[in-house]
């Protein structure tokens, strides 16, 4: 890790304020443009990778300069007297150089070409440094305060750091976290399961730890670690990072979450105390084998009507025209911010409704809706796809919000008389349905699905697993 220390040395301090009381004059900065430096030798410096250059002025134009400035010598020293300080403080990895030059001409290679820069021209300067890491760089020219040095390359390197090439992504694997540390190895932070690591290199030394329930013996992975808008050097270990098809839900958190009594999910307050749904369902994970081998009961109930015509538009929406009892219901669709977009998803006979959904784009929403055969009017709108179990009893919607990072489940019930009413909510803390918006139902009160583990800032997408799901309610 690039660490910057501005812990002087005491000895050195006293010198320094001698050098400081003795004029004001060598305040003044010294400007190539108020000298005439076209005599002086274009010699080149090639800079590339991560290095720090100081620029001193060569002998030449010591000499030109110490015509019209009688403390240039006072001044040269308090300068080099700078660099001199911060290379003894300074900490940073090996692989960083720092150099001083007094070439006039600086080729500064990014990796894709070579820029050049005349000191005494573009740059004008004669005291200065060059701050080079990998295809970045900066020219900090005239500083005559060791601290505003100091501050200029902290500032540099740490903000830089985030430019060196990312070798590999992981996930952490370690379900209670991974701790972040220094090069001195202390902890300064903490990855949370399943977050992603960016990795920029590897410890040649490896080391063993203890785990929950063998020791395991890696190297340290180098990684970009991003704090209070910083990106810099850490190390995590290694022997607990894993690809994204290593991140997955555990059974014993499959369970946790909270219950809504409201159908408004937008209405569940953030701090309800999760617990495990137990009382609620059983849940139990099962191999893909199972859930391709297990018998499933048809719940196709979503049928083609011949009297429902759709017409598709230019933009691949579809108009949709509902036939009702009295009249016709037409639904036309436009991609654009101020319209929306409908689609018809089937006619479900036995609750006399038809099935659609519906996207509004500048209000952000979108919803399936049942629309009633006979009215038009609809009359349950669902943020979930409407998953009916075999008995028609009961309706079970999974959505995933994408806002909030929530993932949810509504259950309705179905009455005798075929209205629906909102039964009750849940949402889970670990784990989101895969989107199929297919339940594959085993018995009346049982269904399989396939899920993925969702970390605490919604990211999902990890690996896909199998779970069994029984109501008790």
């Amino acid at each position: 890790m690039f660490i910057l220390t501005l812990i002087l040395c005491l000895c050195c301090k006293k010198e320094k304020n001698d050098l400081l009381d003795k004029t004001e004059v060598a305040k003044k900065e010294t400007i190539g443009f108020q000298y005439d430096f076209s005599g002086v030798a274009k010699d080149t410096l090639l800079v590339y990778g991560k290095e720090i250059v100081f620029f001193v002025p060569s002998k030449e134009e010591l000499n030109i300069i110490a015509i019209h400035n009688k403390d240039l010598l006072y001044q040269d020293s308090l300068y080099k007297e700078h660099i001199k300080q911060i290379k003894k403080y300074l900490k940073f990895p090996k692989a960083i150089k720092i150099s001083q030059s007094s070439k006039r001409i600086i080729a500064v290679d990014d990796g894709n070409r070579i820029r050049y820069k005349d000191r005494l021209d573009d740059f004008k300067s004669n005291y200065g440094m060059l701050l080079m890491y990998n295809e970045t760089s900066k020219f900090v020219k005239n500083y005559n305060e060791e601290s505003t040095l100091f501050n200029e390359i902290d500032k540099f390197y740490r903000n830089n750091f985030r430019f060196e090439k990312t070798i590999s992504h992981k996930y952490v694997i370690a379900q209670n976290g991974l701790n972040v540390r220094d090069e001195d190895g202390n902890k300064i932070g903490k990855y949370n399961y399943g977050e992603p690591v960016e990795i920029v290199g590897y410890t040649q030394d490896s080391v063993e730890i203890e785990g929950d329930e063998k020791w395991i013996k890696d190297v340290w992975a180098i990684i970009k670690w991003r704090q209070n808008g910083w990106t810099e050097k850490r190390y995590v270990f290694n022997g607990y990072l894993g690809g994204r098809e290593d991140v997955k839900v555990f059974e014993d958190k499959i369970c946790y979450g909270t219950t809504f009594e409201n159908q408004q999910i937008y209405e569940v307050l953030d701090d309800a105390y999760p617990e495990c749904l137990n009382t609620y369902f059983d849940f139990q994970l099962i191999s893909k084998r199972e859930y391709d081998s297990a018998p499933e009961i048809s719940t196709d109930l979503y049928k083609e009507n011949k009297a429902v015509i759709i017409t598709k538009n230019e933009d691949e929406t579809t108009n949709v025209s509902l036939p009702l009892k009295d009249s016709t219901l037409i639904y036309n669709s436009k991609i654009d911010y101020n319209e929306s977009s409908h689609t018809f998803y089937g006619d479900v006979s036995f609750l006399n409704q038809y099935l659609m959904f519906h996207v509004y784009y500048k209000a952000e929403e979108a919803f399936y809706a049942f629309v009633d055969k006979t009215t038009g009017k609809e009359t349950l709108m669902l943020n979930g796809f409407p998953n009916i179990s075999p008995n028609k009893d009961r309706i079970v919607a999974f959505h995933y919000d994408v806002y909030e990072n929530k993932s949810y489940l509504q259950i309705f019930k179905i009455n005798p008389d075929k209205t629906i009413n909102f039964e009750k909510g849940f949402q889970f803390m670990f784990w989101a349905e895969n989107a199929t918006n297919k339940l594959k139902w085993i018995s009346n009160n049982e269904f399989l699905m396939t899920i993925s583990f969702v970390d605490e800032k919604g990211r999902g997408g990890y690996k896909t697993q199998y779970l069994k799901v029984k109501l008790k309610f």
